[in-house]
């Protein structure tokens, strides 16, 4: 797919698509930095925490960073990273500069589609004092996923798309 000529419609059309020759589920959540936590320790973490229900913003943001991504024209990958609830967890990536396109062999022109094979599974939080806690205890969680590369919302707030 031609990156300046897909709409993010077309592109979530594209990767629900991507998803089910995959076998996986075709129903998206839109995650960013600011929805998960990982345990704080010294070995890759596979499973993580993810505060549901996910704000109704996620998908209206996911398509800013869509577009922040087009005007940019280094590429942009819709990754599927993990499973919560038999919904797939996806982010929209779009890396900061030509070098970081390099890196994650991203095209400009061509939509790039990515999941993990062995999909880390997501652990629902739905209790807003256990997900405060985390943020007290730095110690022991942090924010992120295991790749990176998820997206924060602060980088968003202030990009006029």
């Amino acid at each position: 797919m031609i990156i300046a000529e897909t709409s993010f419609a077309e592109a979530v059309k594209e990767i629900k698509e991507f998803l089910v020759k995959n076998n996986q589920p075709t129903e998206v959540l839109w995650v960013f930095l600011e929805d998960t936590f990982y345990p704080n320790v010294n070995f890759i973490e596979k499973h993580f925490r993810l505060k549901l229900p996910l704000p109704e913003e996620n998908e209206k943001l996911a398509e800013k960073l869509y577009k922040i991504g087009q005007q940019r024209n280094f590429g942009i990958c819709i990754t599927a990273f993990a499973l919560c609830e038999g919904k797939v967890c996806c982010a929209v990536v779009v890396p900061k500069d030509e070098e970081d396109s390099e890196y994650m062999q991203m095209s400009p022109e061509h939509l790039k589609f990515t999941f993990v094979i062995d999909m880390p599974i997501a652990q629902a939080v739905r209790s807003s004092f256990r997900w405060k806690l985390f943020r007290l205890l730095p110690f022991k969680y942090r924010q992120g996923n295991s790749s990176g590369y998820l997206p924060s919302k602060k980088d968003l707030q202030f990009s006029s798309v």
